[in-house]
């Protein structure tokens, strides 16, 4: 499967974006091939790009309060990390490793994301909604 057909059928952030918005994306992105335990992104360190899962399966690790780092979390094909960090123009705040089976990332960079943004107001508060949603701390046990 392409990338274009990727973004637009399988990743629901992208749901609804015309194929030629998302063309740019598609042509400029790249794969990833991570092996079980492999670290895509670093708590701390600059993005330059979005990463979406597209096999496998991937681990979110937080620093939490009096805690340490803990894993808060876990990422499937389809869903997407780094954008917290492109559009706030931040350092990750999550490490984020490959699962048990290894993972296959599509890396998209950030200058087309950014385009996509201004180009489509929708999509641009689709992702602000979900850098809100995930700037929210987690329900209490």
């Amino acid at each position: 499967m392409d990338a274009l057909t990727f973004l637009s059928e399988h990743v629901a952030l992208f749901a609804g974006v015309p194929a030629d918005e998302l063309a740019s994306l598609a042509v400029n992105s790249t794969l990833l091939k991570l092996a079980p335990g492999q670290t895509a992104v670093r708590a701390g360190f600059t993005l330059d790009a979005l990463y979406v899962i597209a096999t496998g399966t991937a681990e979110v690790h937080a620093k939490v309060p009096n805690k340490g780092v803990l894993k808060v979390g876990d990422l499937r094909p389809g869903e997407v990390f780094g954008e917290t960090s492109i559009l706030d123009q931040t350092v990750a705040s999550a490490t984020v490793k490959a699962g048990e089976g290894g993972a296959i990332v599509l890396v998209v960079p950030e200058e087309p994301f950014h385009a996509l943004i201004a180009a489509n107001a929708a999509f641009g508060e689709r992702v602000r909604a979900l850098v809100a949603a995930r700037r929210q701390p987690p329900p209490k046990a």
